[in-house]
């Protein structure tokens, strides 16, 4: 089977987009380099991922977070993607 997008040469990403409640976003595919909506035909709410999501349990408004502390309890590599 060949993708339609690919076969006409539409700028797309075969992964899912994963929206978090912090606003951060992710890709599943680990080669997609730009996380905007338009390129990705399933976008998910981190609370539908399998297991759920964590974030929401520790998403605290910027108002309330201390800024020395705010990378500690995100992974590595969401820092690294995110930047």
């Amino acid at each position: 089977m060949t993708c339609s997008s690919c076969a006409a040469g539409i700028d797309h990403c075969h992964g899912t987009l994963v929206e978090h409640e912090s606003g951060f976003v992710e890709c599943t595919d680990m080669a997609c380099l730009s996380f905007g909506v338009e390129r990705h035909s399933l976008v998910i709410d981190c609370g539908t991922v399998d297991g759920g999501c964590g974030c929401t349990e520790h998403f605290q408004p910027l108002a309330h977070v201390d800024s020395s502390a705010m990378a500690s309890d995100v992974p590595q590599e969401q820092l690294l993607r995110a930047s």
